[in-house]
């Protein structure tokens, strides 16, 4: 089975039209550790280290070129289980 992942498009920004990929379901690709390890971090703190720690430097790179709001609106989807709402999800 293959694994699924989360994929964003860039809306805004000098990346615009460009694709984030991400696994899908972010809280649960990390082990306990990472959540015991980080537990007493701050929420921001929490949000970044799990994106260090699940987006590779090419991903890392686009996710910089974000706009705050669309940052906020990328996170939500992200977090929440959704697929995304600019573009669709798809297993690799």
């Amino acid at each position: 089975m293959s694994a699924k992942v989360f994929t964003w498009t860039i809306n805004n920004g000098p990346k615009a039209g460009k694709t984030i990929t991400l696994p899908a379901d972010p809280v649960n690709k990390l082990g306990v550790g990472f959540h015991r390890r980080h537990r007493k971090d701050s929420p921001e703190e929490q949000m970044w280290a799990q994106v260090e720690a699940l987006a590779d430097d090419k991903n890392l790179d686009l996710i910089d070129t974000l706009w705050p709001d669309e940052f906020s609106e990328f996170m939500e989807a992200w977090q929440g289980g959704s697929m995304g709402e600019s573009n669709e999800s798809s297993e690799s």
